[in-house]
């Protein structure tokens, strides 16, 4: 199948569109057909070689607990 592979960080100079072996199935995986994809900012981030900051952590509990009612 056709690929565009990114060969190197930086602009789209650094894609080449080559020939890879078609994915087959391994014990424990599956293979999905792709009809479409997108680019997001984290996908150019990447490509840039910028540092990408984690996501803050969720906190699932109060920070405080609630007053007591009387």
């Amino acid at each position: 199948m056709r690929a565009l592979v990114l060969k190197a960080f930086g602009g789209p100079e650094n894609f080449e569109l080559t020939t890879v072996p078609d994915p087959q199935v391994q014990p424990g995986t599956v293979v999905i057909k792709v009809a479409a994809t997108s680019v997001n900012q984290l996908d150019i981030k990447i490509r840039q070689g910028l540092p990408i900051a984690p996501e803050p952590p969720v906190i699932d509990e109060p920070a405080a607990p609630p007053p007591k009612s009387t």
